[in-house]
């Protein structure tokens, strides 16, 4: 090998292996689920929603109150009366929508910048604190606020309960998406006719957004009319 044929080799060498060092250094400095979260904000909004749901079960070893949430005004139970859907309802409007709560509408906070949401969560009224949630847990839970409500009204009549879908469509989707985990007489897991019929708005949120704790897949990215479809077709499975 000749001298300035070594003098190249030495050097790709040396790129080389200074280029795996900072690689190893840049993975150790950010762990790749945080650059996963940071660069798929559907996914953290969904997630958010599972925390709009269940935040008590969702949160990643964080303390649930033992005392009913100081603002809470409705019948709850002392753990239900921390979950947002027990004050802001299935459909985000409070007092103002379908269900019977007590608080107020937040479908004003549509659009607004994450970490002025936050501020509202951590603010006297919600009284959450850094114990019961973690930075990405608010993060999340204000994506959800921002980006993933919409105005169930289109999608849902309030008189009668009964989703604004297509029948043939959302069977189609239930038979390849749902069955594997409901069947298909949507008895399997649960009685998801039955549940759809009883609570619309929750169902709707869930297919949305996915079921806490389950490998339930969400559909928050795709158009709300997929899920108007499914639960218009789950309505009329049998209880």
């Amino acid at each position: 090998m000749s001298i300035l044929n070594e003098s190249a080799f030495c050097v790709r060498k040396i790129i080389t292996a200074v280029s795996v060092i900072f690689f190893a250094f840049a993975c150790m400095a950010v762990p790749t689920d945080a650059l996963a979260d940071s660069a798929h904000p559907d996914f953290d909004a969904a997630r958010g929603g599972l925390l709009y749901d269940l935040w008590i079960k969702v949160t990643e070893g964080y303390e649930i109150p033992r005392n009913a949430h100081p603002n809470y005004k409705g019948d709850a139970s002392k753990k239900d009366s921390w979950l947002c859907h027990s004050c802001h309802g299935w459909d985000y409007k409070g007092k103002d929508g379908a269900a019977k709560v007590p608080g107020p509408s937040i479908m004003g906070a549509v659009g607004k910048p994450a970490a002025d949401i936050v501020k509202v969560l951590k603010n006297d009224a919600h009284a959450y604190t850094d114990g019961m949630l973690s930075d990405k847990d608010f993060a999340h839970l204000a994506q959800f606020v921002s980006r993933g409500l919409i105005d169930v009204d289109k999608y849902i009549d309030r008189a009668s309960g009964k989703a604004k879908g297509d029948l043939a469509k959302g069977k189609t989707y239930y038979d390849t998406i749902c069955t594997r985990c409901h069947a298909m007489d949507g008895r399997k897991e649960a009685s998801v006719g039955k549940k759809a019929k009883a609570d619309p708005w929750q169902a709707f949120h869930k297919i949305r957004n996915g079921q806490p704790l389950k490998e339930m897949p969400a559909l928050l990215a795709l158009d709300p009319q997929i899920a108007a479809d499914i639960l218009a077709y789950i309505q009329t499975l049998p209880d």
